[in-house]
């Protein structure tokens, strides 16, 4: 066959031979080398072929191996999300990123409360809402500087007061509510100019039913309202209270007015402390045939709401169920150096 040159299997097969032993060091074999030593697989295969010597340099006098680079020597392994990577002709590879360590979040199961040595179990509030006291401390201390007829009787214990709360969107969007019914419009925005742009916020525009938000705003309405459009007087407190009570009762929990019987609602009033308030252990015991008695420990709520509020509304949701001659009597406070809240109550 002319014209076709004969391949010479012995000169390949010799140039294998050379390449092995090294002796044949050319600019593609030594790129072609260069790509072994990219992968472990490359380097295992080089060792097979020819040693060690499959990884000579020409500027070395002893083998050199794949070129590791760490771009995060002395760093921890969860900062990163790859340590190391091989240095490529382009330079390390885009996929080297570093990840950010993620910090475990501090909740109020895992600070404590469910492992021994945590918060007391009457510790009705866990410590990360006791951990903010300065700057809720901060919001009361402006509250009790408001011009009251007297701070200390409306306010309470400021020790109680710094324990805090947080209180569900429903029990400000009823107070908005119920005082543009009973004042009307134009006096619920002479009310808001005299509040800091948060608590007006809430009378303006209601907050979210079911979300939970600070207890210092609320605080802020009411002592603007018992300086205002209630004159000082501390008995409006628990007509506002009562209020609330017949709203909510006939509209955003109408279940459980719907019970049937005072002495019903009476068992459930625990249930319906909780749709207010996050933290607070409120119980109740039955003592008579239409008689009981109610608990508060913890929830670092102010003197008039557990003297007047909360007496009001128990007064309002007993007789919206039938009871003619409902009464509650508040025989017991914490910030009279009481243990707990205590409320005499009968229907």
């Amino acid at each position: 066959m002319s014209g076709v040159r004969p391949c010479h299997m012995t000169n390949i097969d010799g140039a294998a031979e050379r390449l092995a032993r090294g002796d044949l060091i050319t600019p593609r074999t030594e790129t072609r080398a260069s790509s072994l030593r990219s992968t472990v697989g490359g380097q295992r295969h080089a060792r097979r072929a020819g040693g060690d010597t499959a990884y000579h340099s020409p500027d070395k006098a002893t083998p050199s191996r794949p070129r590791w680079r760490s771009r995060f020597a002395g760093q921890d392994r969860g900062d990163v999300e790859i340590a190391s990577a091989i240095e490529m002709p382009g330079g390390v590879s885009p996929r080297l990123r570093a990840a950010p360590r993620r910090r475990k979040t501090r909740t109020p199961r895992n600070l404590g409360g469910h492992a021994p040595g945590g918060w007391r179990a009457h510790d009705a509030n866990p410590p990360h809402l006791r951990a903010d006291l300065s700057l809720y401390s901060a919001k009361i201390g402006a509250l009790c500087s408001m011009p009251t007829p007297d701070s200390s009787q409306f306010l309470g214990d400021p020790r109680v007061l710094r324990e805090g709360n947080l209180v569900k969107g429903t029990l400000l969007g009823s107070r908005a509510e119920a005082l543009r019914q009973r004042y009307g419009e134009r006096a619920v925005a002479d009310l808001s100019r005299q509040l800091s742009p948060q608590a007006a916020r809430y009378l303006d525009d209601p907050p979210m039913p079911l979300a939970w938000h600070d207890m210092a705003p609320l605080l802020e309405i009411d002592c603007a309202l018992l300086h205002g459009l209630f004159g000082g007087r501390m008995e409006k407190m628990r007509f506002f209270g009562a209020e609330i009570a017949r709203k909510d009762l006939t509209t955003t929990y109408k279940t459980m007015a719907a019970v049937g019987s005072p002495s019903v609602l009476f068992k459930r009033f625990g249930l319906m402390y909780k749709t207010y308030f996050k933290y607070g252990d409120f119980s109740v015991t039955v003592t008579g045939d239409a008689a009981g008695r109610a608990t508060l420990s913890g929830g670092g709520l102010p003197l008039y709401m557990c003297g007047h509020g909360i007496s009001g509304w128990v007064e309002a949701g007993l007789a919206l169920l039938g009871s003619r001659r409902s009464a509650v009597e508040h025989t017991a406070c914490r910030h009279r150096g009481a243990p707990r809240c205590t409320w005499s109550i009968s229907w």
